[in-house]
């Protein structure tokens, strides 16, 4: 799926769902009274950070073992957490690290886990490399970031 997204044709498609998205939560925003956050998985994480160094009144940013490319960080006010695998072939140390340190020297708050013994795809149930404790302890720190950085969660 994520070959086939990449295409041009698709991104255009992708871009554009995500546009309409962010309007639509601009346009609840008073009546949500809350940030924007996004939560993204692998091929997604590129879009994600994209999208936060654009601006976009972006606040929270999770990354699920994805790191996309190099970004201009100072127009982002979003915070950011990672997971990331310690055995990951798609997203090397060096790679995690370069965009922690790009996030950091644009004095954003930074939060990268790396979940030993786990691998890409670790927190999704339907893949062979889901690894339940970490996708658990991922979820835990997930939930409790968005708290954090977007106010109660639920109604």
């Amino acid at each position: 799926a994520a070959d086939e997204l990449s295409s041009n044709a698709a991104r255009v498609e992708v871009e554009r769902l995500i546009a309409a998205g962010l309007g639509r939560l601009r346009a609840d925003e008073g009546e949500v009274g809350r940030g924007i956050g996004i939560v993204a998985f692998s091929f997604g994480c590129g879009f994600a950070l994209e999208l936060a160094a654009a601006g976009n009144d972006v606040d929270a940013v999770v990354l699920h073992y994805g790191t996309g490319g190099e970004l201009d960080w100072s127009r982002t006010r979003a915070a950011f957490l990672g997971h990331f695998a310690a055995d990951d072939p798609f997203e090397p140390p060096d790679a995690v690290e370069a965009l922690r340190a790009a996030l950091e020297r644009a004095g954003r708050d930074v939060r990268f886990e790396t979940y030993p013994g786990a691998k890409h795809w670790f927190a999704e149930p339907d893949r062979p490399e889901h690894d339940e404790r970490a996708a658990g302890v991922a979820w835990d720190r997930t939930v409790a970031f968005l708290r954090e950085n977007l106010g109660p969660l639920g109604a």
